[in-house]
């Protein structure tokens, strides 16, 4: 994930001034912790996502079955 996919997430979660100089939440505050946050998130994902692959090797899934599972994470 760059930086600017967390931009363009910002904006499309309502920050009000999302830009490229950092998050501007509704009253004023600037925060870097937003975007840390943000990336922590999707590291976290990507280890869940790769331990769903990783078990797929083992249970000889097909493409479809570990893609699937994948996006079943997102219906939980």
């Amino acid at each position: 994930m760059t930086y600017d996919d967390i931009i363009q997430m910002a904006k499309k979660a309502g920050f009000e001034n999302a830009e490229e100089s950092g998050f501007w939440i509704s009253n004023g505050f600037y925060t870097l912790e937003i975007e840390m946050f943000a990336l922590l998130v999707a590291d976290a994902e990507r280890q869940a996502c790769l331990k769903i692959c990783e078990e797929a090797v083992h249970k000889n899934w097909l493409v479809e079955d570990c893609g699937a599972a994948i996006q079943a994470r997102g219906e939980a």
